[in-house]
């Protein structure tokens, strides 16, 4: 099938199916038109030819998506299969790629697969940023980049979880972070959310410390935080908070009567922590979709100018608050 029978059928022309088949903007084309075409696209089985499609917007429709090399918890899973079908019924297809000390850059990796953008889930190396512009692709970092509009989320997220352990009547409350290389922008953003937080509040500064991800120092700095009083823990992510409720049983203490403990994901194992955790969920559909209005405004000028997503945050409360 041809875009001329589609054009046949729906009794328009072939530019007229073109336009409506690419989403082209700045065509006056009436919802019944558009609809005409579409209706008849799919009764006829037809999809638009990649190749042409691409040779007659100059750009391929591929996005490649940079996540940082570290251990990466649900959210980040489900936010890339919701981004990949957003993307997906915008005509674009999008590649994953986790950043690496070795082999090709992330400029050669996205010039090899033809990308036209670059959506980068952690700061990219040095200089990156500036060569994938100069190959004439572009380079989005939505939640990672303190300028980005999306980056007041990770300080949203710190606010929330101590704002929560406040109203529960907590005043000494402690963030725990990681030590894990390729996460310290979000790590950075949680605990500033959190600190802000404690001054609005009139709360003392939170104490801070990067638990080891195999909880070995776990214990010793749960007891420590104890010892100065400390009766609540803002956790980076779920996986951290793990790690706190680990530290807390290794030290005699019991949850959420010695500490209570907060994460950040939703993730579904903190149904059978001990105890269950309380965690906050974010809206990922909100997101995912916040992301690919940014790679269509990047991608073409015509595009509405994207919006910041609704922080759509959910306090999940369990036992160990």
């Amino acid at each position: 099938m041809t875009s001329s029978d589609v054009a046949r059928l729906a009794k328009v022309s072939r530019a007229t199916v073109s336009y409506v088949l690419n989403d082209k903007t700045g065509q006056k084309i009436s919802d019944q038109t558009r609809e005409a075409v579409r209706r008849a696209a799919e009764e006829l089985g037809y999809r638009p030819n990649e190749a042409a499609r691409r040779l007659a917007s100059g750009q391929s429709r591929l996005v490649l998506l940079v996540l940082p090399h570290a251990r990466l918890g649900e959210m980040i899973v489900e936010l890339a299969a919701t981004l990949t079908s957003e993307l997906a019924a915008r005509g674009l297809t999008l590649s994953t790629h986790f950043q690496s000390s070795g082999g090709a850059s992330i400029t050669e990796v996205a010039q090899r697969l033809d990308a036209s953008a670059v959506v980068a889930m952690a700061p990219l190396p040095d200089g990156e940023s500036e060569r994938l512009a100069a190959a004439g692709i572009r380079v989005l970092s939505p939640l990672s980049d303190p300028g980005a509009a999306g980056y007041g989320y990770q300080n949203t997220i710190g606010a929330t979880q101590l704002r929560h352990l406040h109203d529960l009547g907590h005043r000494a409350i402690a963030f725990a972070g990681t030590d894990e290389t390729g996460l310290e922008p979000f790590r950075a953003g949680r605990e500033a959310g959190v600190r802000a937080m404690a001054r609005e509040l009139g709360l003392p500064e939170p104490r801070e410390a990067r638990l080891a991800a195999d909880g070995s120092d776990a214990a010793a700095i749960v007891r420590g935080w104890h010892r100065d009083g400390v009766t609540a823990v803002a956790a980076y992510n779920d996986d951290v908070a793990f790690v706190v409720l680990h530290g807390i049983r290794a030290a005699g203490l019991a949850c959420p009567h010695d500490m209570a403990v907060i994460g950040m994901d939703g993730e579904k194992n903190g149904l059978v922590s001990a105890p269950p955790l309380t965690t906050i969920k974010p809206d990922l559909t909100a997101w995912a979709q916040f992301s690919s209005a940014l790679v269509l405004q990047a991608l073409d000028s015509g595009e509405p100018e994207a919006q910041p997503a609704d922080q759509g945050l959910t306090v999940v409360r369990r036992a160990s608050t």
